[in-house]
């Protein structure tokens, strides 16, 4: 009753997207250059900031799209400044470049510029690990196609 489905994808500003399901994964945004739009494995979808999308307080957010976190969250720079939900996001230091055009430095120095605390989700205990720094996080991050789950607290949890 408390969910609404929305057929777009969100991103840095209102437009349109290249959308691919690529077999066998979960898909994600793809080159929009002539041979992409031909190859029949994609299709163009419209694109939105989420701040131009929703009204009233968000207290948390998961983010998982595939290197497109940093697009997403280019959108929701105002939820975030205002609400300050809880966010959980995929982190891959490969597809985050490719996708979103920034690394993953970038990424979580956002994150702590406003005042947001870090912790890796630990895949054994599913529970989160001590916060740490984007700096310290990303100087162990053992290999560049490795994929992490974040916990982002904002100040006051």
């Amino acid at each position: 009753e408390n969910v609404e489905l929305f057929p777009l994808a969100l991103d840095r500003v209102r437009g349109w997207s290249n959308l691919s399901g690529h077999f066998g994964s979960n898909g994600g945004l793809v080159s929009g250059d002539a041979s992409s739009l031909r190859s029949g494995w994609s299709e163009i979808v419209p694109t939105f900031a989420l701040d131009d999308l929703v009204e009233g307080q968000v207290h948390f957010l998961k983010i998982d799209v595939e290197g497109a976190e940093g697009r997403v969250v280019a959108g929701a720079q105002g939820i975030l400044e205002t609400s300050r939900p809880i966010v959980t996001t995929e982190l891959s230091l490969e597809m985050l470049p490719r996708v979103s055009g920034i690394s993953g430095e970038e990424y979580l120095d956002g994150f702590e510029a406003l005042g947001y605390r870090i912790s890796l989700l630990n895949r054994e205990t599913g529970q989160p690990d001590p916060p740490i720094t984007a700096t310290k996080l990303l100087a162990d991050w053992r290999d560049p196609l490795q994929i992490e789950d974040l916990l982002l607290l904002p100040p006051g949890h």
